[in-house]
């Protein structure tokens, strides 16, 4: 072996454990996800219906095969918001810019910005972004797992973090991958007690998804749990790191405001979608779909996972489950599958499944695989239920 081979191999061992592992997932897994993609598009051809054809006129293919594979639906708003900023226009269908959240479009710009914002280098930056997004999430999951459960249900719970039912929009031109990093990074350094390291994820929370400012009042629940919830220990210095959120959430209302003249304006652009409280439709329309019901079906198992192990995770994590998938499911039924991607107790339910129930293991191996396979091709393709 050539010392240039042994320095690599001395520097890979140097990663540990969990960073090898997420990035041996994360290689073989992009791969194969890019070449079925690829050939389902080619060999099947692109799906039509009157649902797609209103998303197409916001949307184009790219012209190539390897950005058309990672790059659907709401990932041309993104890629308009990153090159040109946020217009503030609604559409003639009701849809305006604001609704999606400024932390990833702006950070894609501000890489893409040296290589002069064409939309090759925002399409790779982005695609960067969210792969860098996705390795952290699940490094920090495994590092999670490992702390709170030991490092076999660790082992498994980054497996099927990478299995799961949409694993592969997570690397995807769209905000899941940054997202779930700092949603894991926040549940890990709460767990750990980095308070100050909780602020500045905190900071971004909210400027990445509508659910962030919520996601940091369940970590203030961590933070009460683990000062056995006495209400003087919120008077302390370390308690300061509730300020990260409030500044992030104010810089949220901040660029509402300036866009569209209205702070909650990303609220009221949820309507664009057809979202509203207890507007349970899903693409097609009616509850009562094989859409719809389908959608609702991976609430019901996500929570039902979670549930099951309520008492190992605690009640805490349940609330978490409950907050990002039943609540954005009240509002509307678009997207409840990605949804599920960045719950991460469901990750850690699965691997204490798997620890608990050995014969177990192989077939939901085999079910999550068949399961993201099926949704890869219609995600390819262009079905309004990927939506």
């Amino acid at each position: 072996m050539s010392a240039f081979s042994q320095q690599i191999r001395e520097r890979w061992q140097r990663l540990g454990p969990g960073l090898r592992l997420t990035l041996q997932y994360f290689i073989l897994t992009r791969v194969l996800i890019t070449v079925f993609a690829i050939a389902s598009e080619r060999l099947i051809g692109h799906y039509d219906s009157v649902a797609r054809r209103v998303v197409d006129e916001n949307s184009h293919r790219f012209g190539n095969a390897f950005f058309d594979a990672w790059s659907q639906w709401d990932s041309n708003w993104y890629l308009q918001i990153a090159m040109h900023g946020y217009t503030g226009v609604t559409q003639h269908n009701g849809e305006v810019d604001i609704a999606f959240f400024p932390l990833y479009p702006y950070l894609v710009h501000f890489l893409a910005w040296p290589f002069g914002l064409s939309e090759g280098a925002i399409l790779i930056m982005g695609l960067l972004v969210s792969s860098a997004g996705f390795i952290a999430g699940g490094y920090f999951l495994y590092r999670l797992a490992e702390r709170k459960f030991g490092r076999e249900v660790a082992k498994w719970a980054l497996l099927f973090l990478f299995l799961s039912p949409m694993a592969f929009v997570l690397s995807a031109f769209l905000s899941e991958g940054l997202f779930i990093c700092l949603v894991a990074a926040a549940l890990l350094w709460a767990d750990e007690g980095r308070w100050r390291r909780v602020a500045m994820v905190g900071a971004l929370l909210p400027l990445a998804r509508p659910v962030g400012i919520v996601i940091m009042a369940i970590v203030g629940l961590i933070y009460l749990q683990q000062n056995k919830w006495s209400l003087k220990k919120l008077w302390q210095p370390k308690t300061l790191w509730v300020v990260g959120p409030l500044i992030g959430f104010a810089a949220l209302l901040v660029i509402n405001y300036a866009v569209v003249g209205n702070p909650l304006g990303f609220v009221a652009a949820e309507r664009g979608w057809g979202r509203g409280f207890l507007k349970l439709a899903g693409p097609s329309g009616g509850l009562f779909t094989f859409q719809s019901l389908y959608l609702i079906s991976f609430v019901v198992a996500g929570m039902a996972m979670v549930t099951a192990q309520v008492r190992k995770l605690g009640w805490i994590y349940w609330l978490l489950s409950f907050c990002l998938l039943v609540l954005p499911g009240l509002t509307g039924l678009y997207g409840l599958v990605r949804y599920t991607e960045v719950i991460l107790p469901i990750y850690l339910a699965l691997g204490l499944i798997a620890r608990q129930r050995p014969s177990w293991q192989i077939p939901i191996v085999v079910v999550l695989t068949f399961i993201q396979g099926v949704h890869l091709v219609w995600w390819s393709l262009g079905m309004p239920i990927m939506q």
